[in-house]
């Protein structure tokens, strides 16, 4: 499972889709679309890191649960399949920023 799954989960769990996700996030001073949030679910783009804190915020969670697995718990430390996920993406989103400045 990845974060984009995460994150369907957790919008099921607060049961809202993607017209009200969007209007969370609008009401809490973020402006993320509904297409864009639709295209974030279905991996046709890779969102910034200020998007998915938004959209953290507008659901009440921890940016960090977005990235979390399902079922395991924290007890205070990132289990190590977490921190795979976590380390991989934020290894990615660094490439990304390097390659593009050049």
């Amino acid at each position: 499972m990845d974060w984009a799954e995460n994150l369907k989960l957790l919008m099921q769990e607060h049961g809202v889709g993607n017209p009200e996700l969007s209007a969370l996030v609008k009401r809490a001073g973020g402006q993320v679309s509904r297409n864009t949030i639709t295209n974030i679910l279905a991996g046709k783009n890779s969102p910034k890191v200020e998007t998915l804190r938004l959209i953290a915020d507008a659901l009440g969670v921890e940016l960090l649960k977005i990235f979390t697995i399902p079922g395991e718990k924290l007890n205070g430390f990132i289990t190590s399949r977490t921190a795979f996920y976590f380390k991989n993406w934020i290894f990615i989103l660094i490439m990304y920023c390097f390659l593009k400045r050049e």
